[in-house]
């Protein structure tokens, strides 16, 4: 007769695993124009040269900044630096539970990421050099590509790379013929379209800018300065949080 192992519980026999047929936030209980809780904690990885950690509503993201450090692939000078970014969501972001490997949506959501930042990051500054930010997503509640974009330019920062402007980025999406700021997984996927736009607000300039769906012109113009407006307002969030950590030195 087989032992018993007591280091287990496999519990009752009869026990059954809770099933949720819905995301998280599935009653939206905020105006369809109110940003959800934003919080930014600085240094939140000890090795890295400058880190952030970011949520937005129940949406969690790990930022993590690295460089600028001499590239070691390239045979020819250049001029110019290379911006790189490692987008990784955890098996456990979201109810759809991913694999282990890299997917090409996290491929995708990297290279826009890098898109969105280059254009701040003075890259002319740091010739042959690298400069890496890492993203980990723990909690996926939608506004995902936000809270990587403001975490990666406040880490950016802190690492003392030199750039243009602060980089801000927020979502709005259409539910049901209405226009919605910071849309949860759950408006998502109730959503007819939606769209992200990354600012530098100090320039005044939309520096990204994603969108999946069709919107007319004027829904268009409605979401983007809805977008563009929040930006701003994050802005003021994101500067006190970098003044605040600057002052604590």
């Amino acid at each position: 007769m087989a032992q018993r192992d007591r280091s287990r519980n496999d519990g009752p026999i009869q026990a059954v695993t809770p099933v949720s047929e819905h995301p998280i936030n599935l009653n939206r209980k905020r105006e369809p124009l109110e940003h959800r809780k934003l919080n930014i904690n600085l240094n939140t990885v000890s090795d890295a040269a400058g880190s952030a950690f970011v949520e937005i509503g129940k949406t969690k993201v790990v930022v993590s900044c690295y460089g600028p450090q001499e590239s070691q692939r390239r045979s020819v000078y250049s001029d110019m630096g290379q911006l790189e970014c490692e987008f990784t969501q955890c098996t456990f972001a979201s109810l759809e539970r991913g694999s282990l490997t890299t997917s090409h949506a996290e491929e995708e959501l990297a290279r826009t990421i890098v898109t969105m930042l280059s254009p701040a990051v003075c890259l002319e500054n740091y010739p042959k050099s690298i400069i890496q930010v890492h993203i980990l997503v723990l909690q996926d509640d939608g506004a995902v590509l936000s809270a990587a974009v403001l975490g990666a330019s406040c880490s950016l920062i802190q690492a003392g790379i030199e750039m243009k402007d602060v980089v801000t980025c927020a979502s709005t999406a259409v539910v049901n013929s209405t226009l919605i700021l910071d849309p949860s997984e759950h408006d998502l996927k109730q959503s007819t379209c939606s769209l992200t736009a990354a600012v530098m607000p100090a320039l005044g300039e939309v520096c990204g800018l994603v969108q999946q769906g069709r919107l007319d012109i004027q829904q268009h113009t409605e979401a983007l300065q809805a977008a563009v407006t929040c930006c701003s307002q994050l802005n003021e969030v994101v500067r006190h949080v970098l003044f605040e950590a600057v002052g604590d030195r």
